[in-house]
């Protein structure tokens, strides 16, 4: 057997190893996106802990695969919001879910902060607002995300994880806390996120 040939086999079974080392996104229950994890909506999803009392829950159907930001409980004094950094091996993605959702793409080397909100295509999440005298929070269980497959590119997806919380009393200058999955990625750098595929 020449040796090239015996070179593109070992190429093959390192790839296919590097793919099954990948969480495969399993199949789940369609969702309704409401900021609360309803009965059964996310009991089939993959579960990723960022802390011990917060979360990212994946699956898919058919069409469409969702992700769901879970803070574990109703928190109104609390204002939250969540940006899923995606890459499909065509496209760095950035998708930001607050009052108003948006989406940008990496221009080599920079994320900019301008957003042009509601550009959102192919994709759709729950929004949070504060409301009243008292500024409280609306339903911030979760953040609830649902992708039509068909935007992205590729199965094999790398993605990475960034959410802000901050007293609803704040004030405007006041630095929000800041959460990372995974910790040590850089938002530049997509060989450094998580890898999954579906």
């Amino acid at each position: 057997m020449k040796p090239w040939f015996l070179f593109l086999i070992f190429l093959g079974a390192m790839l296919a190893s590097c793919e099954n080392n990948e969480p495969a996104i399993p199949n789940g229950e369609k969702v309704a996106l409401n900021n609360l994890l309803g009965a059964g909506e996310w009991d089939n999803s993959k579960i990723f802990p960022i802390n011990d009392s917060l979360r990212m829950r994946m699956h898919q159907d058919e069409q469409n695969i969702y992700i769901a930001v879970d803070f574990d409980e109703v928190n109104l004094n609390q204002y939250r919001w969540v940006e899923l950094y995606i890459y499909d091996s065509a496209r760095h993605y950035r998708f930001h879910a607050s009052g108003q959702l948006g989406e940008q793409y990496l221009r080599p080397p920079y994320w900019t902060e301008n957003w042009n909100w509601g550009n959102n295509e192919m994709w759709t999440a729950t929004t949070q607002r504060l409301a009243g005298e008292e500024r409280k929070s609306s339903s911030n269980q979760a953040y609830e995300f649902q992708f039509e497959k068909k935007k992205f590119k590729s199965r094999h997806l790398r993605v990475l994880f960034h959410g802000y919380t901050i007293n609803t009393q704040a004030t405007f200058d006041a630095s929000p806390f800041r959460y990372y999955y995974p910790a040590d990625a850089d938002r530049f750098k997509a060989e450094s996120w998580m890898p999954i595929q579906y």
